[in-house]
């Protein structure tokens, strides 16, 4: 078995296309990598000051920071590298190539109930753009990009 990390996880979900990822998203595609039996999961206590420079956490949500994305150049080292191939890196090609056979639709919706059908509207910005397409594709819903609610 090999050993992977939040962070690998993470890093597979951005290289992917994922460009916000929360705890739901993070948690369900551990547990289905998981059952696989490839892989060993083993906690970690940060991200690499790589990857942390890169995004914002906020409101349990891991983002780009406000101009980044796959396709931006950042310093590794002395190097200039595309993000999409840091994260290659950082992720490892077995589990990008894994995450590639996971059924995200599952996952999304373990997500959804675990959110409420109902809440989703209010909840959206816990969704990336390529979940917000996958729900149009499976409920014909779609939610907009607006930012987070305030319930006051």
């Amino acid at each position: 078995m090999e050993k992977i990390s939040l962070e690998n996880i993470l890093s597979g979900l951005l290289f992917l296309g994922f460009d916000k990822v929360d705890s739901l998203l993070l948690g369900y595609t551990t547990e289905e990598l998981l059952k696989s039996k490839l892989y060993h999961f083993v906690m970690e206590d940060d991200i690499s000051s790589t990857l942390y420079n890169h995004l914002d956490y906020v409101d349990g949500v891991y983002q780009y920071q406000e101009g980044e994305n796959l396709d931006s150049i950042i310093k590794l080292k002395n190097l200039n590298v595309p993000m999409k191939s840091f994260l290659a890196l950082n992720s490892n090609k077995k589990v990008i190539e894994c995450l590639k056979t996971l059924d995200f639709k599952n996952i999304i919706i373990k997500k959804i109930s675990s959110i409420g059908i109902n809440n989703i509207d209010e909840m959206n910005y816990l969704f990336s753009d390529k979940e917000k397409d996958i729900i149009m594709n499976i409920f014909g819903i779609r939610l907009d990009n607006q930012k987070k609610k305030n319930f006051r």
